[in-house]
C-alpha cells in the first residue's frame, strides 16, 4: 500500500502560507517570508486550535455519522452496518467483529440482526442509532437485540454528548433533549432550532433548516438561548472542531474560525468527495480516487491508498471505507501497522485491478521467447524477500499452476516479448497447518512469486501470498486445502522494488 510515501512538501508549504495569512489579518502588501521555524509554529497553532477537546464526551464522531454512521467501536468489538445485495434486493445487517481479528484472512464475525441504521453511539452493551427507514432514534441491547424507541417523531439529527441525547425534530425543526434509557421523555430546548451539527461544551451548533445552509447557529444547551451566529456559508458537510468550522465548498474542504475574524482558507488542496476528522487526523477521499491523510492544518499530506473510497469511517487507529474498485466491499487501514486489507474476503490490489492477462497473440509470443526458460526455473525459489536490483517496470508475471502458462503484465507498463525487464514465476506451495482429529492433514494453498532476470536462473527474491485456511470443522473427507488468494498485491510489491 502507499502508506509510506514521502510528504508532499510543496502542498504543505502552500497550505502553511494560507494559514499564516488567515491568522495574521489576511491582507498585507509586504513580502511574506516564512522560515522552517515559523512554519512549524503556525502548524502547531492551527492544530492546537482545531483539536476537539470534547472528543471523549461524544458518541460516534460527527464525521462518521455524516458519512453514513456505518461503524463504531465498543467493548473491543466493531459494530457495523453491512449491506448485502441479493438479485435486485438490498438488505442491511448489524455485524459484530472482534477488533483482534480485523485484517486477518478469516476474521470472526457475526450477523446480529437485520438493521438499516446510522450508528450514533455505544455505551457498554447499548447501541444508539437512527433507523434509516422511519428516521426514529432507537437504542438496542446488543446482547438481547431488544430495540427501544427513544423519541416519538422522525428526526433529522441525533447526537450524544456527555451521556445525554439530543435530537432535531423532522416535524417542526425543534431541538429536544431525550432520555437515553428509553422512557420516551423529551424536553423541548429550542423551537425552530434547525438541524444539529454538533455539541461542544455548553453549546449546541445547528444549521438553519433551509436549502443553502448559509447560517450556523449556536444555542446554550441548558437554557436554549441563542448565543452565536455565523454567516458566510453554505456550510455543507459542516463539522465543528475546536475553534474552527470545517465544511465542503464545492470540491474543496474549507476551514473558518468560529469567531469570524478571518476569511476562509482551504483545509486541503485535494478535490474532495468526503472528509473525516478524528483527533489530529484529517482524511480526504479524493474526488476521482485516493485516500489522503494530513494534520488538521492540511500539512504533512501522505497518500494512504489509491482506492476509490466512500463512506469513510475514521477512528484513532483505524480507517474503514467502501472500496468502489471492489464492488463497494468494506476495507480497513490500520495506521499503527501500516496495513490495508478487505474486511471480509480477499483483498484486491491497491487502486483496483492492476494486471492484464496477455491476449492470444502476446501469449504465443511470450511462449516462444520464454517457455523453455520458465520450465527450467519454475522449481527455484529464494530465501530473500527483497532485492536491490533495479530491473525496470516491464515485468512478465507467469502463472504456472494451470495446464498452460498464463502471462500477465501491469496495466501501466505494457511491453512486447523482446523488451521484458524481468520474469516473475508464480507457483503453488501447500503449507501444512496441522492435523484433524480423523488423522488427515490440513493444508493452506499459498502462491509463491519468484523474480528472475531474463536468462539468469538464479532467483533474486521470493514472496508468498498466503491462501485461506480450510474451515475448522470437518465432516467427512471434504476439502483439506482451503483456497488460494490473489497474487496481485504481492506482484505490486515486487514491481515497486525493481522499477
Amino acid at each position: 500500500m502507499a502508506l509510506k510515501l514521502k510528504k508532499n512538501i510543496l502542498i504543505s508549504i502552500l497550505l502553511t502560507v494560507g494559514l499564516f495569512l488567515s491568522l495574521t489579518g489576511c491582507n498585507s502588501s509586504k513580502p511574506l517570508i516564512i522560515d522552517g521555524a515559523k512554519a512549524r509554529e503556525i502548524e502547531n497553532r492551527i492544530n492546537t486550535l482545531a483539536y476537539d477537546q470534547s472528543l471523549e464526551l461524544r458518541g460516534n464522531s460527527v464525521s462518521n455519522i455524516r458519512n453514513g454512521g456505518n461503524v463504531i467501536i465498543g467493548n473491543k468489538m466493531f459494530y457495523m452496518i453491512q449491506e448485502m445485495n441479493f438479485d435486485e434486493d438490498v438488505f442491511y445487517y448489524l455485524q459484530k467483529i472482534p477488533s483482534s481479528t480485523i485484517g486477518t484472512l478469516a476474521p470472526l464475525n457475526e450477523l446480529l440482526i437485520d438493521l438499516d441504521a446510522s450508528i450514533v453511539g455505544i455505551k457498554e452493551d447499548t447501541l444508539y442509532y437512527i433507523n434509516n427507514v422511519d428516521h426514529i432514534p432507537y437504542k438496542m441491547d446488543v446482547g438481547t437485540l431488544i430495540q427501544t424507541r427513544l423519541f416519538e417523531e422522525p428526526v433529522t439529527a441525533f447526537r450524544i454528548f456527555n451521556n445525554e441525547g439530543f435530537v432535531s425534530s423532522e416535524v417542526d425543526s425543534a431541538i429536544y433533549k431525550v432520555d437515553l434509557e428509553g422512557k420516551l421523555e423529551a424536553t423541548l430546548l429550542i423551537e425552530n432550532g434547525g438541524t444539529i451539527v454538533t455539541i461542544q461544551d455548553e453549546k449546541i451548533y445547528t444549521l438553519e433548516d433551509n436549502k443553502d445552509e448559509s447560517v450556523l447557529l449556536a444555542f446554550n444547551r441548558s437554557s436554549g438561548d441563542k448565543v452565536f451566529s455565523l454567516v458566510g456559508g453554505p456550510f455543507r458537510n459542516a463539522e465543528i472542531t475546536g475553534s474552527f468550522i470545517f465544511y465542503r465548498d464545492e470540491e474543496v474542504i474549507k476551514r473558518k474560525l468560529l469567531d469570524g475574524d478571518c476569511d476562509c482558507v482551504s483545509a486541503s488542496v485535494i478535490p474532495t468527495k468526503e472528509y473525516a476528522i478524528y483527533n489530529n487526523k484529517l482524511v480526504i477521499s479524493g474526488l476521482d480516487k485516493g485516500l489522503y491523510l494530513s494534520l488538521l492544518d492540511g500539512s504533512h499530506i501522505v497518500l494512504l491508498s489509491e482506492d476509490k473510497a466512500n463512506s469513510i469511517q475514521l477512528f484513532d487507529d483505524y480507517l474503514f471505507y467502501k472500496n468502489e474498485h471492489d464492488y463497494n466491499s468494506w476495507y480497513v487501514i490500520k495506521f499503527s501497522e501500516e496495513t490495508r486489507s478487505a474486511l471480509l474476503g480477499e483483498t484486491m490490489s491497491d487502486g483496483g485491478i492492476k494486471f492484464d492477462e496477455a491476449n492470444s497473440y502476446l501469449s504465443e509470443s511470450f511462449s516462444q521467447y520464454y517457455e523453455g526458460f520458465i520450465d527450467e526455473i519454475k522449481g527455484h525459489t529464494s530465501n530473500k524477500n527483497t532485492t536491490q536490483t533495479q530491473l525496470g517496470p516491464s515485468l512478465l508475471f507467469v502463472d504456472t499452476r494451470g495446464e498452460e502458462y498464463s502471462y500477465y503484465s501491469h496495466v501501466d507498463y505494457p511491453f512486447t516479448a523482446d523488451n521484458c525487464d524481468g520474469i516473475v514465476v508464480i507457483t503453488n506451495k501447500d503449507t501444512v497447518l496441522g492435523q484433524y482429529t480423523d488423522g488427515d492433514i490440513a493444508y493452506r494453498k499459498d502462491s509463491v512469486l519468484t523474480l528472475f532476470a531474463p536468462g539468469n536462473t538464479t532467483p533474486l527474491m521470493s514472496v508468498i501470498s498466503e491462501g485461506y485456511p480450510p474451515i475448522d470443522i470437518k465432516v467427512g473427507k471434504g476439502d483439506r486445502y482451503g483456497i488460494p488468494t490473489s497474487w496481485h498485491q504481492k506482484g505490486l510489491l515486487i514491481l515497486n522494488k525493481v522499477k
